[in-house]
């Protein structure tokens, strides 16, 4: 069960989004905070592994409470829930802190459990435990084209661009014997490197071959995947080691899709 905490002072709020998880997957349990005090408390206690925060939340202090619990450390995703499609401030909550933002307008139960989904997947990708105890997981063809639609949507409304990179590697020779059990262990400092060079926005994801992959999102120009590129193969030029073996990760040329 994945536990989703709503701050919203509407009731409607809650039962909407309710009934809108409910409706693509029983798994979700959302719990409501009627106010801004509640709804710090609660994510204090780091009971949910997803907050929902509605932008017009104790007079327009949606954003603060993002920002506040960011500068906290909080490890659960924020999705703000908006009255507005103004891209500025879509860039404005991201900066606060808030992993994506959704029009109150466009809501529907895939549009939100979409969001949901991707929020968690990205909150993974920047912690190995994950915030729902889960690592990280392969894409099939199907989720990797989903995820490369969200990050267009989101491109478009804030009149911004999105790539894919794709980052092929191989390990020593010494260490494919013990690549089974070492496998799980290695891809984790692999995501620690390629983290270190992306935006708040973008995640990392594995493929059904021996890939990661990147989605980059609001980019300015095609110079700034470039750019975010060289620093992935800079990062990954350097041996691994687990476990006294040396693996080498060898990247072949990172290419934006």
């Amino acid at each position: 069960m994945i536990r989703i905490l709503l701050a919203s002072e509407r009731r409607s709020d809650w039962k909407l989004i309710e009934s809108f998880l409910r409706e693509v997957n029983r798994r979700y349990e959302v719990q409501w905070a009627p106010s801004y005090a509640e709804a710090a408390t609660a994510l204090g206690r780091a009971e949910c592994q997803l907050c929902i925060v509605d932008a017009d939340l104790g007079r327009d202090r949606g954003l603060e409470l993002v920002s506040a619990l960011a500068d906290a450390g909080l490890r659960a995703p924020i999705i703000v829930l908006s009255e507005t499609d103004d891209p500025r401030y879509e860039t404005s909550a991201i900066r606060s802190g808030a992993a994506a933002v959704l029009v109150r307008e466009d809501l529907t139960a895939k549009v939100l459990e979409r969001a949901v989904r991707h929020a968690l997947d990205r909150a993974r990708s920047f912690d190995p435990s994950g915030v729902s105890g889960m690592s990280y997981s392969i894409l099939s063809q199907a989720e990797l084209l989903d995820r490369i639609e969200f990050a267009q949507v989101r491109a478009r409304r804030s009149h911004a661009g999105c790539a894919v990179l794709a980052v092929s590697y191989d390990m020593a020779t010494s260490a494919r014997a013990t690549a089974e059990h070492v496998g799980a262990a290695f891809h984790g400092p692999l995501v620690e490197r390629i983290r270190d060079c992306i935006g708040p926005t973008d995640s990392v994801f594995r493929t059904e071959r021996h890939e990661l992959g990147v989605v980059l999102e609001l980019l300015h120009d095609v110079r700034s995947a470039a750019e975010v590129a060289g620093r992935v193969l800079s990062a990954m030029s350097e041996p691994i080691t687990l476990q006294g073996l040396s693996l080498i990760h060898i990247s072949e040329p990172t290419r934006p899709y």
